[in-house]
């Protein structure tokens, strides 16, 4: 997962104009495996700009709210609903403490809403 091409992604659904474009590319990207420890990365990175950071660090806190449980197929569907990968929640719980200490407190903030 090439976490530049994240990060150009995130840094264009902060741009009206380049938003659409962007969430696309977000949406075509988050079920490839090591995805959401990439956002992980990118949160704690002081080469990103803040209001990426920011936006990745919301990106993952819904990921995590949607998709963090395993769940079955609804009656009626054939393809298997979408849940983190196992591995990637592994570097989840590895990481996110650290995370949560490296990262600015207006980030940690941010998430609580």
């Amino acid at each position: 997962m090439d976490p530049n091409r994240i990060v150009q992604a995130l840094k264009g659904t902060i741009d009206p104009n380049l938003r659409i474009a962007a969430e696309n590319e977000l949406n075509q990207s988050y079920k490839i495996i090591n995805f959401a420890p990439t956002l992980l990365q990118i949160i704690v990175s002081e080469q990103v700009e803040f209001p990426v950071r920011q936006a990745a660090a919301i990106y993952l806190k819904n990921m995590v709210s949607q998709y963090w449980q395993d769940r079955e197929p609804c009656v009626g569907e054939v393809v298997f609903p979408f849940n983190i990968h196992e591995n990637d929640r592994q570097q989840i719980r590895d990481n996110i403490v650290e995370g949560i200490i490296r990262c600015p407190e207006s980030i940690r903030m941010s998430n609580h809403q």
